[in-house]
């Protein structure tokens, strides 16, 4: 029995290393398929079809957050401009009320003078022009020098040039109401007076204009300031009467003896004495003198 039994045990001891192995293989096959089962899940990739939605969300809160800035740009941008508009118009307001220039009532002008026209007699108007304007400057240093004035009162009217050297009046009687000075441009006064045909002259004052009329004739003539016209001289009283022929006739003999070196003006005038009936004139220079009475 004893033998026996230790033959038993021995052979159990002689299979117990395979066993043992046996028995590692097993828990290691066990221990790998539990190593296994306990590795992560594979992660998938993503399909299209899931990205779809939440991209149209974000898109959809996107386009609603730039509208949204988008009109509240465009309100501020309105505000801001009608805000500037305000200002601007009061300030334009406050500097037109500073600006402007204190209402004063209006004054009447006092009429230069109470004359609305006149008649002549064109030949004598003619002549009285024609005069006048020999004494008008060809190139004056003051334009209104070149004007006729035209003076009427006490029935008469008077014209008058003046250049400061030589002065010419003619007076010839005249058809009016009132009193008035006038200066009109000389030399277009002449020119139209000379083509006036032979009717009576009827001259109208129209403001700053006056109007000519003779027959079918019509001519609108400007004024010049006759406020600037310097004052003529006082004609000395009348001490005699002569001939105006003979008078020509004896200054064209004196003129010729007289001077005309200008750096002495004395000596090309001619000296005039009257004596009685006898006018004499007498150059400076002339050792003889042609007179007339």
């Amino acid at each position: 029995m004893s033998a026996t039994t230790g033959s038993k045990s021995k052979a159990k001891a002689a299979q117990s290393p395979a066993a043992t192995k046996t028995a590692t293989k097993t828990i290691a096959k066990g221990a790998t398929k539990a190593a296994a089962s306990t590795k992560p899940a594979t992660r998938r990739k993503p399909k299209a079809a899931d990205h779809a939605a939440p991209a149209a969300d974000v898109q959809a809160d996107v386009q609603a957050v730039v509208q949204a800035n988008v009109q509240a740009v465009a309100q501020a941008v309105v505000q801001a401009e009608a805000q500037d508009a305000t200002q601007t118009e009061q300030a334009q307001i406050r500097e037109d009320a500073t600006s402007a220039p204190e209402a004063q009532p209006e004054k009447s002008e006092p009429p230069q003078d109470t004359l609305t026209g006149f008649r002549v007699d064109r030949n004598e108007f003619a002549r009285a022009v024609a005069w006048t304007a020999r004494s008008l400057p060809a190139v004056a240093s003051v334009p209104v020098l070149t004007g006729i004035r035209l003076d009427l009162a006490d029935g008469q009217l008077r014209l008058s040039a003046f250049d400061y050297e030589v002065s010419a009046q003619a007076v010839i009687p005249a058809t009016f109401e009132g009193s008035a000075q006038l200066l009109l441009p000389g030399k277009v006064l002449a020119e139209i007076v000379r083509a006036l045909p032979a009717h009576p002259v009827d001259v109208a004052v129209k403001g700053a204009k006056v109007v000519v009329t003779c027959g079918p004739a019509r001519f609108t003539l400007l004024t010049m300031p006759v406020e600037d016209y310097p004052n003529l001289p006082q004609t000395p009283p009348v001490i005699g009467r002569i001939d105006g022929a003979i008078l020509a006739t004896a200054a064209a003999q004196a003129a010729v003896a007289a001077g005309r070196d200008d750096t002495l003006p004395m000596l090309t005038g001619i000296r005039m004495e009257v004596s009685g009936d006898a006018v004499t004139l007498r150059p400076r220079i002339a050792t003889g003198s042609p007179s007339a009475t």
